[in-house]
C-alpha cells in the first residue's frame, strides 16, 4: 500500500500527459509516467508498485520518492531528480 496517495487535478494530469507525449526519454518523462499511474483514480487500481517498476524500469525507492516529493513539495520537485 503506497504511503503517499494523491489525486491529480485535471490541469496536473494534462501537463503530465503533454510531457509524456513529447516523445522523449529521461527521468522527467519517467517521473511523469509514474505520477500518472500513481494518480488515485479507479482506472489505476491495477497499477501496483511492482507493475510500475516493470513498465517503467523504476525502483521501488524511485516510485516512493516521486510520490513523496509530489505530495510534500509539488509537481516540479517530483519531476526533478532527488537532491542529495
Amino acid at each position: 500500500m503506497p504511503r503517499y496517495k494523491f489525486t491529480l487535478t485535471d490541469q496536473e494530469k494534462e501537463e503530465l500527459e503533454k510531457l509524456v507525449q513529447k516523445d522523449g526519454k529521461g527521468y522527467r518523462i519517467k517521473h511523469a509516467q509514474i505520477l500518472l499511474k500513481l494518480n488515485h483514480i479507479p482506472e489505476n487500481n491495477t497499477w501496483t508498485n511492482k507493475r510500475i517498476q516493470t513498465a517503467y524500469n523504476a525502483t521501488n525507492s524511485t516510485i516512493s520518492g516521486v510520490a513523496k516529493r509530489f505530495v510534500t513539495d509539488g509537481m516540479e520537485a517530483a519531476l526533478g531528480q532527488k537532491n542529495s
